[in-house]
């Protein structure tokens, strides 16, 4: 299910390709050793995990998450996750471009609001959900999983959407949980 090139990049094929974000479940019984081995991307990326335990590890840094709580990954930043044993770990997956919402790397847009963290120390970080803004991100995760199932007509109308607050929660949750951004124009 995984393309890589000989830098470990994954290769993502959007549905469509003029909509930079793709959505996907992962049941870690189906991957070799239960693991998604290291690599890394362009896009952000976040998970929540619909069911069991898994163990991240972002540049070196290891997190382990549980069923209902979330990680985001920055972009350009090596990760892999492995569940634990015997345990049946299921993840929600949403990766997206900046260029969703910019249209490129110039502009207001995507110095205002990507490029601060693009540009961070931030490699990633778990979501605590009793945080009323990791609340509102592991919601909405859960709202774009229910999309996901339901895959509307107006499908790629709402994942903008729901994304584009996603990424806005991110922002504050970054910024009031001291990793280091900044948000200027």
């Amino acid at each position: 299910p995984f393309l890589f090139d000989h830098t470990m990049r994954e290769l993502f094929e959007y549905p469509d390709p003029s909509v930079p974000f793709i959505i996907w479940n992962g049941d870690f019984r189906t991957f070799a050793e239960r693991t998604i081995v290291y690599h890394w991307h362009s896009e952000f990326e976040y998970g929540v995990l619909l069911s069991g335990e898994l163990d991240y590890y972002i540049d070196g840094q290891y997190i382990r998450i549980h069923q209902g709580e979330a990680v985001f990954i920055n972009a350009n930043v090596m990760h892999a996750a492995q569940a634990r044993e015997q345990d049946n770990a299921v993840m929600f997956t949403v990766s997206f471009l900046p260029s969703l919402f910019t249209g490129g790397n110039d502009g207001t847009m995507f110095r205002k609001y990507f490029q601060p963290i693009l540009q961070s120390a931030i490699k990633g970080f778990s979501i605590d959900s009793t945080t009323s803004e990791g609340n509102r991100i592991v919601g909405l995760l859960n709202e774009l999983h229910d999309l996901e199932m339901r895959h509307t007509d107006d499908y790629e109308l709402l994942s903008l959407s729901l994304i584009s607050r996603l990424w806005s929660y991110t922002l504050r949750f970054a910024d009031k949980y001291n990793h280091a951004i900044c948000l200027s124009l």
